[in-house]
């Protein structure tokens, strides 16, 4: 019984009650404990061997093997004469004396005698005591409201208590009547309206009106903190389904509806970014709920693949170029993109090798007549930003920079100084800059997308041939003209990939 009256002095006092009078918080040091404020100072000092929070306005501490109780100033106002002491929540404390359990109130008077083998803190007026290894609950007046008959409790919480019969869980209201039936692996305080149990490995929930809200799907629970969007995703598909099961007109039609609306509103409330998908699923529940106007924005967000309203979710885009992945015979391209596309502006990055390849449009200073190509390899970089346009049209801008090595090259060099001439083999670099405007289409499925435009510009080129130019000449054509060093790409682009 220890360990279930543990959990429910931190649950109660930390979630129940969470924020004392005084906002003293005890912490420990080496062996003893004191007290800080919310702004970290030590407002009581490290003197106790034990210690419990302040709550109505006073803190169980433990010195030389006794316990009492302090205000806030660190004045003893119950002595330490007790062998166990908990929380004061309603007026009463439990304290154990001589190897039993009673309550005082705030000025160390006996309310309710030391009869008790265990018990536990005050919680909508009643207590779980503990007599002949049996849990009974009593009032404040000592009156035994619940009969001692069960193996394990919780303290009672928005009208429920959890407790264990034959080794199984299951809930009570205050006149003893079960609400939740004892067929469960465990069971743990009402939180937020809802009452976990544990059946098998996993965890589901209901309400406080005995009415199953979830499967049993969740590998974990929060005592303090699980209405979260993982927990709002499983309510509603759990609560929508139900829907399916009876009439409009039917009491448990509504009362699933009313969950269902609650449902959303846990959703709507953890999660700030949507995708497609999600906005698919709400938009059903919506409409499962009549709530058209906002039916109407998420199936309006769910066809646009998530782009747009304000709570969409930055979707990540990974692809290729399917027609240049496909040029394997003498030479090929192996281009990687990456984008993550927000609400309005995305952002992406290009990878693309080159090997054996040539062009005559990109390189054409580098060939001996007009229908020769010389091969290249390279690597070309590219930074991209867009804004999402109406009809998945996406302009932006595009930055690229490109290294390419040329195949070597058999040229003739000669000396300007003395004229003497040598052939050699040298593998001219270029590098290029460009920056173009870019214009895309894009559609976008579940998990896939295709892509399609065109982007043109302004580009810069760089050579290096491998040689000394003031002191060599070459027998190979190549644009002599300042000018030439720039130029304008145009590039038709089609990509294809998974979103995530």
């Amino acid at each position: 019984m220890k360990t279930f009256r543990i959990l429910g002095i931190v649950l109660l006092v930390g979630y129940i009650y969470p924020a004392t009078a005084q906002n003293l918080y005890r912490h420990k040091s080496g062996s003893t404990y004191g007290f800080y404020d919310v702004n970290n100072t030590l407002k009581i000092a490290y003197q106790y061997d034990d210690a419990l929070n302040f709550n109505e306005n006073l803190a169980a501490v433990k010195k030389a093997g006794k316990w009492g109780y302090i205000n806030p100033s660190n004045i003893t106002v119950i002595p330490f004469e007790y062998d166990d002491a908990w929380y004061f929540t309603q007026g009463l404390a439990a304290v154990k004396k001589s190897g039993k359990w009673g309550y005082i109130d705030a000025n160390n008077g006996v309310i309710i005698p030391f009869s008790y083998s265990d018990a536990a803190d005050f919680s909508d007026g009643l207590a779980w005591v503990e007599k002949n290894a049996q849990i009974g609950f009593i009032s404040k007046t000592n009156e035994v409201v619940i009969p001692f008959q069960y193996n394990a409790a919780n303290s009672f919480e928005s009208g429920l208590a959890a407790v264990q019969k034959n080794g199984k869980w299951g809930y009570i209201n205050k006149s003893n009547s079960v609400v939740i039936p004892m067929r469960y692996d465990d069971a743990t305080y009402i939180n937020d309206g809802f009452a976990p149990v544990k059946f098998g490995s996993y965890w589901g929930y209901f309400d406080t009106y005995g009415n199953q809200v979830t499967d049993f799907t969740f590998s974990t629970h929060s005592d303090e903190s699980f209405v979260n969007i993982t927990f709002g995703n499983g309510y509603a598909s759990y609560t929508y389904k139900q829907l399916d099961n009876y009439k409009k007109g039917d009491s448990e039609y509504g009362m699933y509806l009313d969950h269902l609306k609650k449902a959303v509103q846990i959703i709507r409330k953890n999660q700030s970014y949507f995708s497609y998908a999600e906005w698919k699923v709400l938009a059903k529940y919506y409409q499962k709920i009549g709530d058209n106007e906002n039916y109407k924005i998420a199936k309006k967000n769910s066809k646009a693949g998530g782009s747009s309203g304000k709570l969409s979710r930055p979707v990540l885009y990974l692809g290729t170029a399917p027609l240049k992945l496909a040029m394997t015979n003498t030479y090929h391209h192996f281009p990687l993109y990456a984008e993550l596309s927000g609400p309005k502006l995305g952002l992406g990055f290009r990878y693309n090798t080159i090997t054996n390849y040539a062009d005559k449009w990109k390189f054409g200073g580098w060939r001996d007549s007009e229908d020769e190509n010389y091969p290249y390899s390279g690597k070309e970089y590219s930074g991209l930003m867009y804004f999402k346009g109406k009809k998945n049209f996406k302009p932006g801008l595009e930055f690229r920079y490109g290294t390419y090595e040329f195949s070597p090259l058999s040229m003739t060099l000669t000396d300007k100084s003395t004229g003497l001439s040598v052939i050699e083999n040298k593998s001219p670099k270029i590098n290029t800059y460009d920056l173009t405007f870019i214009l895309n289409f894009r559609k976008s499925w579940k998990f896939l997308y295709i892509e399609s435009g065109y982007s043109f510009g302004l580009g810069y080129k760089k050579w290096d041939f491998g040689y000394d130019q003031g002191q060599f000449t070459n027998s190979l054509k190549r644009f002599e003209d300042k000018w030439m060093h720039l130029q304008v790409p145009f590039r038709v682009q089609l990509r294809a990939g998974i979103r995530l």
